[in-house]
């Protein structure tokens, strides 16, 4: 994980070039969408905002950010990632070109917190597989709670990504 935003001039140093040379990477092979993780650690994000807006002053409108961000089924912890996305999307001057991938585990925030994304620009919905129930037959199912969120992602066109366990 980089942290762009380090308090350690080396680790910024580090974080900002292994960054940089991610975004490099995947625009020089035309990845149409680069996926980064929205930075949790630290009191701000600028430095992590500054070089995203710098590749995205320079698109050549075929490359888009997607900013993951994991939703903890706490609400207060669930409130600070929408909060720190705000910051960054407003660091970003609510660029057309970046959207959000939705990180959803086994436990949910309230209904609330998550259909505040419906006015973000919502790319994808990672479900994780620990979200699977095993149904009476022993097949896995999302639970009731899963599916009413995904039908309501699926209505705004939403992908769907599963995220494997490893061992």
């Amino acid at each position: 994980m980089v942290d762009c935003d380090s308090p350690y001039p080396h680790i910024q140093e580090r974080s900002e070039a292994i960054l940089q040379q991610e975004i490099n990477m995947a625009m020089h092979v035309s990845c149409s969408h680069v996926v980064l993780d929205l930075p949790t650690k630290g009191p701000c994000i600028d430095n992590f905002a500054g070089i995203i807006n710098r590749y995205l002053q320079n698109l050549t409108l075929q490359q888009k950010f997607v900013i993951r961000l994991t939703l903890p089924g706490n609400d207060a912890a669930a409130e600070r990632v929408y909060q720190r996305y705000l910051e960054l999307k407003h660091l970003l001057e609510h660029s057309v070109y970046l959207s959000v991938m939705l990180v959803v585990g086994a436990d949910l925030p309230s209904a609330s917190l998550i259909y505040r994304f419906f006015g973000e620009k919502v790319y994808a919905v990672q479900l994780s597989t620990s979200a699977f129930i095993s149904n009476q037959k022993g097949f896995p199912v999302l639970s009731k709670a899963h599916q009413s969120i995904c039908k309501q992602f699926m209505k705004i066109q939403a992908r769907f990504v599963l995220q494997p366990k490893h061992p």
